[in-house]
């Protein structure tokens, strides 16, 4: 299984890491309810050099606002955000785990606009085999997809690269 090798990052919703020493919190754009949106902290002025990220996580203050997928590259940490309640704001923590064993953290803010819960999207699946059942979640990034259409394993299971 293949995770995700490349994805363009928006240059809106990346913020850099400020020194834990300096005061505040960063502040996202703000997302609609049925908005995927990525958000990034950039780490890279609290590196050394030849320092990478080896992990990343994301905690949210309530579940309402899902994340999705986190992803940790060279001095980013991208998290997939979806959902979230109409005229809400999450306080988001990123976590980085570098080579070198250091851990970081930064905080972030997203406020969340909409009219409601997101419209229900209609995703098509096609499989060579009889399927016991079809996937109820949303099929992540990585899957394949064959004229506009998830493709499923014998068990029922999206197939990814």
């Amino acid at each position: 299984m293949k995770i995700l090798p490349q994805f363009r990052l928006s240059p809106h919703r990346i913020r850099k890491a400020m020194r834990r020493r300096e005061t505040g919190v960063t502040r996202f754009p703000t997302k609609s309810v049925p908005d995927y949106l990525d958000y990034t902290i950039d780490f890279s002025p609290l590196l050394q050099q030849g320092e990478t990220m080896v992990k990343g996580s994301v905690r949210s203050s309530s579940r309402d606002l899902k994340i999705e997928h986190v992803y940790a590259h060279a001095t980013y940490v991208t998290a997939f955000l979806s959902g979230g309640i109409e005229n809400a704001s999450y306080y988001l923590q990123f976590i980085a785990k570098t080579s070198f064993g250091s851990v970081f953290m930064h905080d972030g803010i997203v406020s969340v606009q909409g009219t409601g819960q997101p419209q229900p999207h209609v995703y098509s699946y096609q499989s060579w085999q009889p399927v016991s059942c079809i996937p109820k979640d949303k099929p992540p990034l990585n899957a394949l997809k064959l004229n506009h259409a998830y493709l499923l394993n014998p068990q029922g299971h999206v197939m990814v690269k």
